[in-house]
This record gives structure tokens, C-alpha cells and sequence, in this order.
């Protein structure tokens, strides 16, 4: 009786480790991609931004707006706004 008793709890004890494991490898995935889906979306909306202020310094500077003026509306150094060739 002992030796069934000891080996039912072995098997109970590795059926919850397996589970244990197979919900914490899922929990971890979701997490994973959570977090990866928020940084790519971050990551792809700051350099859409970019993109986006790239094209208005140029479009400006096509249109022989004064520098300053474009360095205030986009916040690039006047120098970084010489250094652009259009």
C-alpha cells in the first residue's frame, strides 16, 4: 500500500511540475509578445514621427523658409538643417 501510495504521489507530483510548466511557458509567451508587439508599435510611431518632421524640414527648406524658423517648427539644429541637401 505504501509503495502505490508513493508512487501515485510521484506521478501527481510530476503531472503538476508538467503543468506548472506548460502554464508558465504560456503566460511567459503571452507576456513575450505582449511586450514585443507594444515596443515594435512604439518604435515604428517614433520613426513615423521622424519620417513626418524629415519631410516637413525639407518641404520648408524647398519653400526658402528661413531656418530659424524651421529649426524652431521642427526642433532640428540649424546646422542639421544646412546639412541637408535637397
Amino acid at each position: 500500500n505504501q509503495a502505490i501510495l508513493n508512487t501515485a504521489k510521484r506521478k501527481a507530483k510530476e503531472q503538476g511540475l508538467q503543468q506548472g510548466l506548460q502554464e508558465g511557458l504560456q503566460q511567459g509567451l503571452e507576456q513575450g509578445l505582449e511586450q514585443g508587439l507594444e515596443q515594435g508599435l512604439e518604435q515604428g510611431l517614433e520613426q513615423g514621427i521622424e519620417m513626418a518632421k524629415n519631410e516637413t524640414a525639407i518641404s520648408l527648406l524647398k519653400e526658402k523658409i528661413p531656418l530659424d524658423v524651421i529649426s524652431r517648427t521642427t526642433g532640428y539644429s540649424q546646422e542639421y538643417l544646412k546639412s541637408i541637401h535637397i
